[in-house]
């Protein structure tokens, strides 16, 4: 089969991809465990004998999807340029788990890669949480848990909210240990139904208006 210039940049972004996520000590048999697909064809694929195959494509679209546009268009998001943090812009789909948006959050923290990462990780939590575990959680093959969340989060607490529910409520955190922690929350929810009331008394007013001129 001939292979066609797109055919190769595809195959050497999903090898950028691999170099970047899975350690190279026993990388090809850490893809089979996660792809299903045989080592020897990763091994065969990344060492330049082949191509992508689409199964391998497929799966990496499926298990990593923040990945997902650029790998098949090389394409960045429209507004990179103009994002304020280090990480490509990420995407939501259905299904989307804690664990894709922390490990979102610790690309855009954290510069090593690979075992370097796991072991980074590791260090980072003091070696309670061992880079073992750290392996599992970002090449997917586990959720995190909320000590891992946490720990992650106190280095980009900006994120916090959207890590744990996906969204973000607009409601500033609060303390209910620390005084000036709720004082803050209280002056935020004086404002808010200030301009609650502000909108009710104006939609008032409006039906009035529009009632006198029938």
């Amino acid at each position: 089969m001939t292979k066609t210039l797109k055919d190769i940049e595809l195959s050497n972004r999903l090898r950028t991809l691999i170099e970047g996520t899975f350690p190279t000590r026993g990388r090809f048999g850490a893809l089979e465990s996660v792809s299903g697909i045989g080592a020897n064809r990763w091994k065969n694929f990344y060492y330049r004998k082949q191509e992508a195959a689409p199964d391998m494509v497929d799966f990496w679209c499926k298990k990593y999807p923040m990945e997902q546009t650029w790998l098949l268009t090389g394409v960045e998001a429209p507004n990179q340029a103009e994002f304020p943090f280090d990480a490509p812009v990420p995407r939501d789909w259905e299904g989307q788990t804690m664990g894709d948006r922390l490990n979102w959050v610790i690309k855009e923290w954290a510069s090593p890669s690979g075992e370097q990462l796991f072991a980074y990780l590791e260090k980072k939590s003091r070696g309670s949480i061992p880079a073992a575990e750290w392996s599992r959680v970002v090449l997917r093959l586990a959720e995190p848990t909320l000590e891992m969340a946490q720990l992650v989060c106190q280095f980009r607490p900006r994120f916090t909210e959207w890590v744990l529910l996906g969204r973000v409520t607009g409601e500033p955190p609060v303390d209910p240990t620390d005084q000036s922690s709720i004082e803050n929350w209280k002056k935020w929810n004086d404002l808010r139904m200030a301009r609650h009331v502000e909108l009710a008394n104006r939609s008032r007013a409006a039906a009035r208006q529009n009632h006198s001129q029938e």
